[in-house]
């Protein structure tokens, strides 16, 4: 089946309807678009799962419509709904996303809760094979700005870039060169992800430019090697320094051509006048052909 967001906040969905996925009241399958009954308007993002859907309401709370075998719609039962429910006990919430057979929801902490089917450990909370009707939260700390859920496994992006993986295995989708399952969020050795897509039984990451630095830490005048991964071949990468100061808010570090595979790296020494307070600064690489940048933390001593 297929869901629409309407401009106007209103959903509309067409194709099967065995389970009541299309939310227009009956288990009637359409060729057309019908309207979803009950959401009104104001819904501002869906998924839609294999056999069900969900919308995300402007004021933080899901809808949920359709299969409800494994506990997917989060309504503490495990009963069908040709119309929308509301998700029991989430709020806040600002993504969705429906795999299968199962939910997940980004709240606006940067946590994520889940619920559904659990057969290979989607849920993320440790408590693999069992499905849950009410939410659970995923075992992640916050910091989460994306979610994406896939047939039976899951996947978080982080602010930095870097990205955590829970569920099902058995091809690989987890990307951690094994076919293990794990039922709570383990992390990839990938950085610099932009954004990450879980298909049936595969992933695909966007990614950007990321920085390595060599000390991460030290005091002023330290030399340090900085790395910039996944530029644009040829262009010309500036790193620069913040200082935390009010005026001059950053320094030049140093700068580096990116070599055929993306690559800059160049040596810098962190300043010794105007380098500002004790503590966490970012050094930050822009490329001067593609604008794309990253950032890594240096901590002054």
């Amino acid at each position: 089946h297929s869901l629409a967001l309407k401009s106007d906040g209103t959903v509309l969905a067409w194709g099967g309807n065995n389970s009541g996925q299309l939310g227009n009241g009956s288990l009637t399958a359409s060729t057309i678009p019908v309207q979803i009954l009950g959401a009104g308007s104001g819904v501002v993002a869906i998924s839609a799962g294999a056999a069900f859907s969900m919308a995300l309401k402007s004021n933080g709370t899901v809808l949920t419509w359709g299969n409800n075998a494994s506990g997917q719609l989060g309504n503490w039962t495990f009963t069908d709904s040709s119309v929308p429910v509301a998700v029991v006990g989430v709020s806040g919430v600002k993504q969705v996303a429906a795999g299968a057979a199962f939910s997940l929801a980004l709240l606006t902490n940067g946590t994520i809760k889940s619920w559904g089917n659990n057969a290979s450990g989607q849920l993320g909370d440790g408590t693999a094979p069992t499905d849950h009707a009410a939410a659970v939260t995923v075992y992640l700390t916050s910091g989460i700005t994306q979610v994406s859920a896939g047939f039976s496994h899951a996947f978080a992006r982080k602010a930095t870039g870097t990205l955590r993986a829970w569920g099902r295995n058995a091809s690989g989708e987890l990307g951690l060169g094994t076919t293990v399952q794990h039922n709570t969020p383990v992390g990839l050795s990938l950085s610099g992800s932009l954004q990450v897509s879980a298909g049936g039984a595969h992933t695909v990451i966007l990614q950007g430019p990321a920085l390595t630095l060599s000390p991460l830490s030290g005091p002023a005048g330290t030399a340090i090697t900085v790395k910039g991964l996944h530029f644009a071949p040829g262009e010309f990468v500036a790193f620069s320094y913040a200082t935390n100061l009010a005026s001059p808010a950053t320094l030049t570090l140093c700068n580096a051509t990116a070599g055929a595979t993306g690559t800059a790296t160049c040596v810098g020494n962190i300043p010794t006048v105007n380098q500002g307070p004790a503590g966490g600064h970012l050094i930050r690489g822009i490329g001067f052909t593609s604008l794309m940048s990253a950032t890594r933390k240096y901590t002054l001593t």
